[in-house]
């Protein structure tokens, strides 16, 4: 299970939920992330692009991958 946390400016974590299956987030907020389910490999996506090619963002466990922080995604990604 995937799981989007708005993080706001107390530091509180807010969850995104997806709407028509798609997560709505903004370009100068930050967020952190987290899936539960089996890890296969090392490797995230994020549209269609690999994010955190050095794995330094990421905590992998056998059954789960989360951020270290929070992070303004978009401007990592997409490079706004």
């Amino acid at each position: 299970m995937f799981k989007l946390f708005h993080i706001d400016q107390s530091n509180i974590a807010q969850e995104v939920y997806p709407e028509n299956g798609i997560y709505i987030v903004y370009e100068l907020f930050e967020y952190k992330f987290q899936f539960l389910g089996e890890v296969k490999q090392k490797t995230v996506f994020i549209e269609d692009e690999i994010f955190d090619t050095e794995n330094n963002l990421l905590v992998f466990t056998d059954d789960s991958i989360s951020t270290k922080e929070k992070k303004e995604f978009l401007k990592i990604t997409l490079g706004i």
